[in-house]
C-alpha cells in the first residue's frame, strides 16, 4: 500500500506535466495583433522562476521514497495530485480566457483590453498561481522538502517581481480601471492580499 502511494502521486504528477506543457505547445496560434509596449526585464524574472524550478527537480528523492515520514505519504500523494489537476486547469482556463492576449514577454497590444472574468476573477495573475501549484505538486511528488521549500522561495520572488513589471504595464494602459481591480482581486493566491501589491 505505501509502495502505491510512493509511486502513483510521481506518475500522475509527471502526466499533469505532459499536459501542462500540451497547454501552451498546442495552443491555436494568433495572428500578431500590433504590439504597443513591451517591458524586457520580465524575462530576467522567468529565468529566475526557473532557477526555483531546477532547486525542486534536483532534489529528487527517487520514485517510492517518501516526501516525509511514511505514514503522512498518503496524504502528500493526495495532496500532489489534486495540485497537479487544479493547477493544469487553472492555466487552461486563464489561457482560454485571455486568447489573443497572452504571451511569454510582458507586452501590450494595440487593442488590449482588461481581462477580469473567469480566473482572473479570483486572480490577477492566475497562470503563476498555477505554475506555482505544478511547482509545489512536482515538489511533493519527487522532490526533498528542503529544495522544494528553496525553490518555492526562490520562484516567489521571481514571480512577485515578474507581475510588478506586467501590472505597471497594465497600470499605465488602463489607470482607475486596473486600479479598481486591483483593490477588489488578489494578485496571486485567492483571499490572501499583500502579495505584490
Amino acid at each position: 500500500m505505501s509502495l502505491l502511494w510512493n509511486e502513483l502521486p510521481a506518475y500522475f504528477v509527471m502526466a499533469c506535466w505532459f499536459v501542462f506543457a500540451g497547454l501552451f505547445l498546442f495552443r491555436k496560434r494568433s495572428k500578431d495583433f500590433g504590439e504597443s509596449k513591451r517591458d524586457s526585464r520580465a524575462m530576467l524574472w522567468i529565468a529566475l522562476q526557473a532557477v526555483g524550478y531546477a532547486f525542486v527537480w534536483s532534489g529528487r528523492r527517487g520514485i517510492g521514497a517518501p516526501f516525509l515520514d511514511e505514514r503522512w505519504q498518503p496524504l502528500v500523494g493526495v495532496l500532489a495530485m489534486l495540485l497537479g489537476v487544479a493547477s493544469v486547469w487553472l492555466v487552461m482556463r486563464s489561457l482560454r480566457a485571455l486568447g489573443k492576449l497572452w504571451a511569454v514577454a510582458a507586452r501590450l497590444v494595440e487593442d488590449h483590453q482588461l481581462v477580469t472574468d473567469g480566473p482572473y476573477n479570483l486572480v490577477r495573475n492566475p497562470i503563476y498561481t498555477g505554475i506555482g501549484g505544478m511547482l509545489i505538486a512536482t515538489g511533493l511528488a519527487f522532490s526533498t522538502p528542503k529544495r522544494l521549500l528553496a525553490g518555492l522561495f526562490v520562484f516567489a520572488v521571481a514571480t512577485m517581481l515578474r507581475v510588478r513589471v506586467e501590472e505597471q504595464l497594465l497600470s499605465d494602459r488602463f489607470g482607475a480601471e486596473f486600479a479598481a481591480y486591483k483593490a477588489r482581486v488578489p494578485s496571486l493566491i485567492p483571499g490572501i492580499r499583500g502579495l505584490s501589491k
